[in-house]
């Protein structure tokens, strides 16, 4: 066995270079744009293609093995320990600087390859085991490339339980074998690359759980939207052409019988169009807000154009929160419609107190069974604003609905008969 005074020498240099070569830098996450779009940054890819190098030149700690290898007298044995060394070196970097570099923006593949990891890894041990048959002692410089290799590829529980095992070994051989000489400058090696790996180790881990995080809060973000888009566009148009619908047959019926009520009528649903039009701009643009006396003043209208006498509020001075009142702006939008579309009723009641609105009518009453889109979208909206929407049939045999301010609600349509045949009106 050769001397280890030399053993002690590459200590520093190694335990950092082989940490340096393999925490290239990857992507970073601080950006919502990069995370959302799932694009990797420049840095990122300067270091895809480029970042192989780094590991590379901290290879040439390496020759501490090689050159006691080369030296060695016997050929046989020294052959087999440079050929040993140089494979490790080459399965090394290609371990780290490409077969575990990862596909996806977020930097590199974090024990994604498990079984690949640990076939890399048991290769890498039987290469750096055959190093020592010629290089001696020194063939455990390799310990340093081990345990960094351990931490990164492999789980963090099995490269901490690897790299604590090569520093104890390092510590306890000498004085199992005293002619094997002190290790002190390998243990601290490797016990230096091994920290530094399992900080960068675990920053890359949380970079890449905040960009996936990110990633998620920005899909999230565009659910949201759609929703909402969703759900002003199915109020609004379903609203307002219903009434357009209403005036056109009407005008239709009189253009021969009062042609200049016709005209007047069709005025009217040019007028409705264009504020339909301008509604769907706002609802897109996101600064529609619903006005609850606008609604009550439509609603009228609406009521009036399909032959329904309207009892509504003669005012909306009732004391409301913005979040509510705008909730009851749309339910009077969505239960009007509903009246004019479905009851074929002849009276329509619309009864608001601070708490409570309710719209009912004497018509079909409710279907059972039938939850439209439009009560969904409703309840959606009561549900943010700690309210919640109940459907049922009202005293005069109709459909009734009602939005409750509630904060125990869960925000779904829950019908509730009010004689015990109930049902949801979509």
């Amino acid at each position: 066995m050769r001397s280890t005074a030399s053993t002690a020498r590459p200590s520093a240099g190694a335990a950092t270079a082989a940490s340096a070569g393999a925490a290239l830098p990857s992507s970073s996450p601080s950006s919502p744009s990069s995370s959302a779009s799932l694009t990797p940054s420049r840095t990122a890819l300067r270091w895809r293609r480029w970042g192989w190098l780094l590991a590379a030149v901290w290879l040439v700690f390496l020759l501490n093995p090689l050159l006691p290898a080369l030296r060695n007298p016997d050929r046989s044995s020294g052959a087999v320990s440079v050929v040993a060394i140089l494979a490790f070196a080459v399965l090394y970097l290609w371990s780290l600087a490409f077969r575990h570099r990862s596909r996806d923006p977020y930097g590199w593949a974090l024990e994604q390859e498990p079984q690949a990891a640990w076939t890399t890894f048991a290769a890498l041990v039987v290469l750096s085991a055959i190093s020592f048959v010629g290089a001696g002692i020194d063939g455990a410089a390799t310990f340093v490339f081990l345990a960094v290799y351990a931490l990164f590829a492999l789980p963090r529980l099995a490269g901490v339980v690897i790299t604590v095992g090569l520093v104890v070994g390092c510590l306890v051989a000498p004085f199992v074998d005293p002619r094997l000489g002190d290790l002190d400058g390998i243990a601290l090696s490797t016990a230096l690359a091994g920290t530094t790996i399992f900080g960068v180790t675990a920053t890359a881990r949380g970079g890449r759980a905040l960009a996936m995080a990110q990633r998620d809060l920005a899909r999230l973000a565009v659910v949201e939207e759609r929703g909402r888009v969703a759900r002003d566009l199915h109020d609004l148009l379903g609203h307002s052409l219903t009434v357009v619908t209403l005036k056109a047959q009407l005008a239709a019926r009189l253009v021969e019988a009062d042609p200049a009520r016709a005209v007047a009528e069709m005025e009217e649903v040019e007028r409705l169009s264009r504020d339909a039009l301008a509604d769907v701009r706002a609802a897109l643009a996101g600064y529609r807000e619903a006005s609850l006396g606008t609604e009550l003043a439509g609603a009228r209208q609406a009521l009036a154009a399909a032959g329904i006498t309207a009892h509504l509020p003669a005012s909306v001075d009732a004391e409301l929160p913005a979040e509510v009142r705008e909730v009851f702006a749309w339910a009077v939008r969505e239960g009007i419609t509903n009246v004019v579309r479905h009851s074929a009723a002849q009276h329509c009641w619309v009864e608001l107190t601070p708490n409570e609105l309710v719209i009912s009518d004497d018509g079909r009453g409710p279907v059972a069974g039938s939850a439209g889109s439009g009560l969904t979208g409703l309840s959606e909206r009561a549900r943010l604003a700690g309210a919640s929407v109940t459907t049922g049939r009202s005293s005069a045999g109709g459909f009734r609905l009602s939005v409750t301010v509630d904060d125990s609600t869960d925000g779904s349509v829950a019908p509730r008969d009010q004689d015990d045949d109930g049902g949801v009106r979509a």
